[in-house]
């Protein structure tokens, strides 16, 4: 899904959403049947544009770039075997991964008789999450009245809470006079 608005001049402003899903299964033995499943997004809101001014001597030139992105993906892998009429084994490994980001790019450009002024900024703020995990569970039914389960969950969490990076830079042209004498 998507959309454009456009806003003056030549800004746009706009969204989009991805979204995928895929699942396959099959069947290994009559005991055992494997599983594995997708799923990924992307999905960001924007505003661009540039705009150019001259009056006079002057001229103003600017482009920005602001907006946010955020991203999923998870996939699992899953084994279930049987192995017995009252005991069934699952086990399954799994990944996901959660990207946000904000961003923000500007530039622009004064130039009065030749004489110009530019500055550049950007910055930019991500945060990920990221699980790797591996379960396994029992499930044992020895009598109709009676039902265990037990199982073992290991994963490991990878947390990036926030980087955000600032960079500017200026230029100045400071040329008098005529430079092609």
């Amino acid at each position: 899904i998507g959309q454009e608005i456009a806003n003056g001049g030549e800004y746009v402003v706009g969204y989009y959403f991805q979204d995928f899903n895929a699942k396959i299964n099959h069947r290994l033995t009559n005991k055992d049947r494997i599983y594995l499943s997708f799923y990924g997004s992307k999905d960001e809101f924007y505003n661009r544009g540039t705009d150019e001014l001259s009056f006079g001597d002057t001229q103003l030139s600017d482009e920005v770039d602001v907006g946010l992105n955020w991203n999923n993906f998870i996939s699992v892998l899953r084994w279930n075997r049987i192995l017995a009429s009252n005991l069934f084994l699952n086990t399954s490994v799994n990944i996901s991964r959660y990207n946000f980001e904000i961003f923000e790019r500007y530039e622009s450009t004064q130039t009065v008789n030749n004489n110009s002024i530019s500055l550049a900024e950007s910055s930019d703020y991500n945060s990920d999450i990221e699980d790797l995990a591996l379960k396994m569970d029992v499930d044992w039914q020895p009598t109709n009245d009676y039902q265990a389960k037990f199982g073992l969950k290991l994963v490991n969490h990878t947390f990036k809470p926030g980087v955000f990076q600032l960079q500017t830079a200026s230029q100045t042209d400071t040329t008098f006079g005529q430079s092609d004498i």
